[in-house]
């Protein structure tokens, strides 16, 4: 998995992953964010997950 500097705030955060693996032999990439809300104490309140799925293994895009 690759995961790229998040993107912070005081009590939030954004972070960009790009995963691949295989999945009952079938080859799977993810790429998505996961957004983290924290709270006082700096621990995980909210936590959702966006991504997108391709069929295969597909490397990162250049830009990334």
């Amino acid at each position: 998995m690759l995961v790229r500097e998040p993107v912070a705030g005081p009590d939030r955060a954004a972070v960009e992953w790009w995963a691949s693996w295989t999945e009952d032999g079938e080859d799977i990439t993810l790429a998505g964010t996961s957004l983290l809300r924290f709270d006082e104490g700096g621990l995980v309140v909210d936590h959702r997950d966006y991504w997108n799925q391709y069929d295969g293994r597909r490397p990162p895009y250049p830009s990334w």
